[in-house]
């Protein structure tokens, strides 16, 4: 019984999936049509069913995958969904974490300049923010570079552009104060500090050349401007001994650096103008007294390196067209001996035959100085001196300053000390000097230098007496050649002066349509405006024998001149020679001609707004004065 209730079981079993199997395909339900995936199969993966439970499965599976956001959706297009499914937002993609990760930049905080010193000397960098130097030679000022250094560095981001700009400023700064060409450069360092370290070291000259000099010797030239191979440039000095160099009128040199491909070296190259050393010259002028002779020709010559040292040797004669009347010889030495001191030496002689209400008179007088001067600065663009030395002077006589009354009594000797200071500045818009001097006596030095010798040469002169003189030339260039002039002279006194010391206005240099000296006085001023149009050329540019190029420039001006003398003491028996005060005003054209360095002339047409004692004739005067130079 037990085996028979087993096999009913059995064969039911087996009716029921037998009435399955015959169920037909369109008897099932409907179900939804699948989702395909858009998931690459690895090649040694088997490809999925494709039969109607694997897609049931299939569709099941992507649903899943979605809400995992692991189904990799091509947003350019929409998939289409299965009915009564629903679209879920997308999320975010996630970070590609294998793209490389850029550090954050480092913003500086400090700045250190290291001389002759070592990264090693330098310690705690890490608590360290601001700027200094380490061992620089020479030291600089710190708080005036930071302010200048601080906004290219601080909170600046490291990198090459930042260091670029520091290592310019820097050799530029070192350059404009004239202290050295040097080298900048970034040691290896750990910049993790936010402190950057830069070396500068002073550039050493690799090749020295000079060139252009024809007649001064190379040894000359580096004993006058001290460059040697393998010296540090030192711009400071080496331009001191530059301009220096170039005080001598007949020679010039220009120091110029070529930087070189190794670090820290340049060649240094001397440029040198140089001429002839004897350069003689010749002119005529009306600069000469009416007593003695209005008109005077001039002869002369300059003699540069005489003793084979950087000095200059001047010589001039000077005469009226009748030789007897007037004859002048003077010598001028100069010493250009460092560039701390300079010497001048100074001779003069004057012979003067003159008649004078049908008297006939000799006069002579002679002059000896000597001058230091000492400069304090000597730029290319402006220099300044002080100066102090010594006259020591004789006459006989009174021609040269007073035409009436004209005396001749024995020698007078005046002995003085004088201290100078002047300055000057110069540029292609600019050029002015400032000149100051005081002079001082020295009673009785020497014999025939008493009061009484004074009062036979001047009514009220005194042996102790001192005076103060200022000069003042100020111009203003436009269009390269055209200028705004202003000149001004002036004179304080304590006492009356002897004729040679006085003040004088009128004549070529001071108060053009007047005679020379026209007004004269213990006191006094005068100034001068002057307007020019730039010049225009002639002749053109030209080239000389020795190859130098030159041009030819005439000036149109137009002047106006005005001036006033005092005695400092009037004497009532002066009066028709030397009144109280006398002053002089004009007005007028100047012409003006230059050639290069070899030929200058010029030549005022004044009209006297206001005549003096001394010039009360015609209404005008030409005053001019031509000069050839070989």
């Amino acid at each position: 019984l037990g085996e028979g209730m087993s096999r009913s079981y059995i064969l039911f079993g087996f009716l029921i999936c037998s009435s399955l199997y015959s169920i037909t395909e369109k008897d099932l339900p409907k179900f939804p049509a699948p989702i395909r995936l858009n998931i690459k199969i690895p090649k040694n993966e088997q490809k999925p069913s494709t039969n109607q439970e694997d897609v049931i499965l299939d569709s099941i599976k992507g649903e899943v995958l979605e809400d995992l956001n692991l189904i990799p959706w091509n947003d350019s297009q929409e998939k289409p969904l299965a009915p009564g499914l629903k679209r879920h937002k997308k999320k975010p993609q996630p970070k590609n974490y294998d793209q490389e990760i850029k550090p954050s930049p480092i913003l500086l905080r400090g700045l250190i300049l290291i001389g002759e010193a070592s990264l090693a000397d330098i310690e705690d960098l890490e608590c360290f923010s601001g700027f200094k130097t380490v061992g620089l030679n020479p030291k600089l000022e710190v708080e005036s570079l930071n302010r200048k250094l601080k906004p290219l560095y601080f909170n600046k981001e490291f990198n090459e552009e930042t260091v670029d700009n520091l290592v310019k400023f820097i050799q530029q700064f070192y350059q404009d104060r004239m202290i050295g060409i040097v080298s900048v450069s970034v040691p290896k360092q750990d910049i993790s500090s936010q402190v950057l370290c830069l070396v500068i070291k002073l550039a050493k000259i690799d090749q020295l050349n000079i060139i252009g000099n024809r007649y001064l010797s190379d040894l000359y030239i580096l004993d006058e401007i001290p460059i040697a191979q393998g010296s540090k440039v030192k711009l400071k000095k080496i331009e001191k001994y530059q301009e220096f160099f170039n005080l001598n009128p007949m020679q010039k040199a220009l120091v110029t650096y070529n930087p070189k491909n190794k670090e820290g070296a340049v060649d240094a190259i001397i440029h040198v103008g140089d001429r002839f050393p004897l350069r003689p010259y010749a002119g005529i002028d009306n600069q000469g007294l009416e007593l003695i002779g209005p008109i005077r020709s001039f002869y002369g010559a300059n003699y540069a390196n005489l003793f084979d040292i950087n000095d200059l040797l001047s010589f001039q004669y000077t005469a009226t067209l009748d030789f007897n009347k007037y004859q002048a010889y003077s010598l001028d030495y100069k010493g250009y001996v460092s560039p701390w001191l300079m010497l001048e030496l100074f001779g003069g002689y004057v012979l003067e035959h003159i008649s004078y209400q049908k008297q006939k008179k000799n006069g002579h007088s002679y002059q000896g100085s000597i001058r230091l001067d000492f400069p304090f600065i000597l730029h290319p663009n402006g220099n300044l001196f002080f100066g102090v030395g010594a006259d020591f002077k004789g006459t006989n006589n009174n021609f040269e300053s007073i035409e009436y009354d004209t005396r001749v009594t024995s020698i007078v000797n005046l002995t003085q000390a004088i201290a100078k200071i002047e300055g000057n500045i110069h540029n292609e818009s600019l050029k002015a000097r400032l000149s100051v001097e005081g002079i001082l006596s020295i009673p009785n030095a020497f014999a025939n230098s008493s009061q009484a010798d004074y009062q036979n040469l001047r009514i009220g002169a005194k042996e102790y007496y001192a005076y103060l003189k200022g000069t003042l030339d100020l111009a203003l260039y436009y269009a390269k050649t055209g200028y705004a002039r202003l000149k001004v002279k002036g004179q304080l006194a304590s006492n009356n002066l002897l004729p040679s010391e006085e003040f004088f206005i009128g004549g070529f240099q001071q108060g053009r349509g007047y005679i020379e000296n026209a007004a004269v006085g213990d006191l006094g001023y005068f100034g001068s405006f002057e307007f020019a149009l730039p010049a225009f050329k002639i002749v053109g540019t030209k080239v000389d024998r020795m190859g130098n190029r030159f041009k030819d420039g005439l000036t149109i001006a137009g002047f106006l001149d005005a001036g006033k003398v005092y005695a400092k003491r009037f004497y009532l028996i002066d009066a028709l020679y030397q009144p109280k005060e006398a002053y002089l005003l004009s007005v007028g054209p100047k012409l003006a001609y230059k050639m290069g360095d070899y030929l200058e002339a010029e030549v005022n047409f004044g009209y006297k707004l206001k005549h003096t004692v001394r010039d009360f004739t015609s209404p005008c005067r030409i005053n001019f004065k031509a000069m050839m130079k070989f």
